[in-house]
């Protein structure tokens, strides 16, 4: 049974004077030919774009058109793929290299991107703080500087005793028992070495008099007057106010005075530096 096309194509091949023979064989070549369809064209999508080279650690920003995935590369080696959204995505390296990174959708996979040079982080560790002295006693101040503020780390032989908030420059720290005593410098480079070594030494106060001295006697008569003293044994010993003596030495000193009257004073002072006022007699 022919259809509808068929009859219209006789009619018009009859119409420009085909008949018979002719007529049925051209007939038979439109019903048996076929027609061809063009094959469907396939757009793969455009390459991602990519940030500038960077460093280990550091993210790459990869810019995809529509979402797919990421096909990630180094020199020309895939080491990993991730799903992408469409508009910017972040990879971070944690290799040296050089990568370029592709896109897969549906219709295909882009061609790779511009190359990222990915180089090493460099990490410089801080400088080891300075110390202002090498030997105090306890309870003494140290002056710490810094080179950047951080975290001083403060140790007593090899055990960490401490930490505390440092500025850029001097910072002070009291040590409170012997030992020896370093500190380092934390910030977020890491940790610097150890400072030079300061030697702490408890201070030991005597419990004997040191020095009696007989106020009745020609030889310590400068002491019955103010601003009047006297050297002995090393030890200095100076009437600084009305019946107020002082002694100054080296360590911690306890003197004994005896006055004419047998009525005993006993003074005590502490001579540490910037502990106590530190008494110039000369």
């Amino acid at each position: 049974m022919l259809t509808q096309e068929s009859i219209n194509r006789k009619e018009f091949l009859m119409k420009i004077g085909f008949s018979g023979a002719a007529l049925m064989a051209a007939l038979s070549s439109c019903l048996n030919e076929k027609q061809t369809l063009p094959a469907p064209v396939v757009i793969a999508p455009n390459a991602p774009t990519v940030s500038a080279s960077t460093v280990t650690g550091s993210p790459i920003t990869i810019t995809t058109e529509s979402a797919g995935t990421i096909i990630v590369l180094n020199s020309s080696t895939q080491i990993i793929t991730f799903t992408a959204l469409a508009g910017a995505n972040s990879y971070v390296p944690t290799t040296v290299g050089t990568y370029t990174f592709q896109l897969q959708t549906s219709s295909g996979i882009s061609v790779s991107s511009a190359a990222v040079l990915v180089t090493a982080k460099v990490s410089t560790t801080p400088a080891a703080p300075t110390v202002s002295v090498s030997a105090v006693n306890t309870n003494s101040k140290i002056t710490v500087t810094a080179a950047s503020a951080g975290t001083i780390i403060v140790f007593n032989g090899t055990t960490q005793l401490t930490i505390f908030t440092a500025v850029t420059g001097a910072n002070t720290y009291i040590p409170s028992s012997a030992g020896t005593y370093s500190f380092k410098l934390q910030t977020a480079n890491g940790v610097s070495g150890a400072s030079a070594a300061v030697t702490v030494t408890d201070i030991v106060i005597p419990t004997n008099d040191l020095l009696t001295l007989d106020l009745s006697l020609v030889a310590n008569a400068a002491l019955l007057k103010v601003g009047g003293y006297i050297r002995q044994s090393n030890i200095v010993v100076a009437l600084v106010s009305a019946n107020t003596y002082a002694a100054v030495t080296q360590i911690c000193s306890r003197v004994t005075w005896q006055m004419p009257n047998s009525l005993i004073f006993s003074i005590l002072y502490t001579i540490i530096k910037e502990k106590c006022p530190i008494m110039t007699l000369f």
